[in-house]
């Protein structure tokens, strides 16, 4: 089964289209509104380890996460979900937790098949959310558990909206949305864009705004409210870079002395992605007491947050590791915490546990990792919604079985022997305890030769006219592996 869907960050010009609901009214001379992201850049990238896939429950179970996914999201804690209202409100209230998933992919792709699923159980739809206006456009999902490997991302608040979303601030948006103006061409891996945040005036008074040399033209007041919306677009090598259809619902983010802040959400834009009409977003700050009615964190007490972890404790698998961390001695204590494995790709895998009642050290279990690959853990306690600062940083590389070798020649010599030249004798991570080149005819008992230092492995005893079928062998503590098989005959 397949579908159109809505796209979301591509290189050049892009704009938004609603994935449900009406938009507001643009001037005539433009075309019906709708999300998207066009001109952007491939990901993963490491701002965008809070944004999530949000999916049909039915389709995926059928069809997969490509195709079933519609919007974007971004996680504000490992449970909760900020999306766009237009993405839920029209689905039945009753149902509507039910009918809904949401995803995580390590590598960015809906094709993931190691993709994390968590089922929503609960749908908040803001209740001034206006669906002709597209006002207050933005709603909360809560998980049936934590999402495995999302970083949870700060809502911002009124006091950000002076440095976060001045004109020219920069920003950043993400989504799996349309990579063409069109709205068509949906993405298999995320793209991001750098945007711009345009002056008010431009989100509701008209004004235009020129960035990077392209003129962009501001909405008036019967389109856009800038107490409610956020205006961005962005200019990569003189192509305007937009969100698009699909990208509903996703992060728009500012950077913060000390992080990113959820600064907005895909909300609508004209029907022609990429335009010289700015993409509009759901001001999130307008946004909190909603948000906070609905169990997002905002603005934690300073004095309810916990002292950062240690991480002790690091136990390797073959894709796995089991991460020991210990509380501070000083300071809260805390709910749970939660561990971070990142890739220099910046891509993340994450887990999370409980914290004892006392000050005792806890253990999760990273799953899903690479071997062979190095990663950078951190962990974080939390308290009531507040985190602590990151841990210091441990370096890990998970360990496997070996990589495949690779018989790279043969010489038959004329003693009934033969020469192998074998190649990629990696252990990944666990001593070699199998390291050799097999050779067996049917009748014939096999032969073996040990692959020695510099890669030469020497088969002795063959017999003559007889053809032999040979692959390079290597073992660890963790499995083995065998090489394509390399035919000779022996004369």
């Amino acid at each position: 089964m397949t579908r159109d869907r809505a796209l979301i960050l591509t290189v050049g010009a892009t704009c938004l289209a609603l994935s449900f609901g009406a938009a507001p009214a643009l001037a005539s001379s433009e075309v019906p509104l709708t999300p998207k992201v066009v001109n952007g850049l491939p990901g993963p990238d490491a701002r965008l380890g809070s944004l999530v896939a949000v999916a049909d429950r039915n389709t995926y179970e059928s069809d997969g996460l490509f195709d079933a996914q519609f919007c974007g999201g971004t996680a504000v804690t490992p449970r909760l979900i900020v999306t766009a209202a237009h993405c839920v409100s029209e689905r039945d209230r009753v149902t509507a937790a039910a009918s809904l998933i949401v995803a995580r992919t390590g590598d960015g792709r809906l094709s993931d098949p190691d993709a994390s699923v968590v089922r929503v159980v609960k749908v908040t739809v803001n209740p001034g959310y206006n669906e002709v206006t597209a006002s207050g456009d933005i709603a909360v999902l809560q998980l049936s558990a934590d999402l495995p490997g999302v970083v949870p991302v700060s809502v911002a608040t009124p006091d950000d909206d002076q440095t976060l979303l001045s004109a020219g601030a920069p920003l950043v948006v993400g989504g799996w949305g349309a990579t063409r103006r069109n709205g068509t061409q949906a993405a298999d891996l995320y793209r991001w864009g750098d945007l711009v945040a345009f002056p008010r005036n431009s989100c509701g008074g008209d004004q235009s705004y020129e960035i990077d040399g392209v003129r962009f033209r501001g909405y008036d007041r019967f389109d856009a409210s800038p107490a409610t919306m956020v205006c961005a677009s962005g200019v990569r090598n003189g192509a305007i870079v937009d969100s698009c259809s699909g990208d509903s619902g996703g992060p728009l983010l500012g950077r913060a002395d000390d992080g990113y802040r959820l600064v907005g959400v895909v909300s609508w834009g004209p029907e022609l992605c990429a335009s010289t009409l700015p993409g509009v977003y759901t001001r999130v700050s307008a946004m909190n007491t909603f948000l906070i009615s609905a169990g997002v964190p905002i603005t934690p007490d300073p004095n309810l947050t916990p002292e950062a972890p240690a991480i002790v404790d690091v136990t390797l698998g073959t894709r796995t590791a089991v991460v020991t961390v210990e509380p501070s001695v000083e300071g809260l204590t805390a709910d749970r915490y939660l561990v971070s494995a990142t890739l220099t790709s910046g891509s993340v895998t994450t887990c999370g546990m409980k914290a004892p009642s006392q000050r005792a050290s806890a253990q999760c279990t990273l799953s899903g990792l690479k071997p062979g690959k190095r990663y950078t853990l951190t962990a974080v306690s939390l308290r009531q919604g507040a985190s602590s600062t990151n841990s210091a940083p441990v370096k890990i590389r998970p360990v496997g079985p070996p990589n495949r070798a690779r018989i790279t020649s043969v010489t038959v010599n004329g003693n009934r022997s033969a020469t192998f030249s074998v190649q990629r004798l990696s252990n990944n991570g666990s001593s070699l305890t199998r390291r050799e080149v097999t050779c067996h005819s049917p009748g014939l008992p096999t032969r073996v030769g040990e692959i020695e230092k510099g890669g030469i492995a020497v088969v002795t005893n063959l017999t003559r006219n007889r053809t032999y079928s040979c692959r390079a062998r290597l073992a660890n503590d963790l499995g083995k592996t065998a090489s394509v098989s390399r035919v000779l005959r022996v004369t």
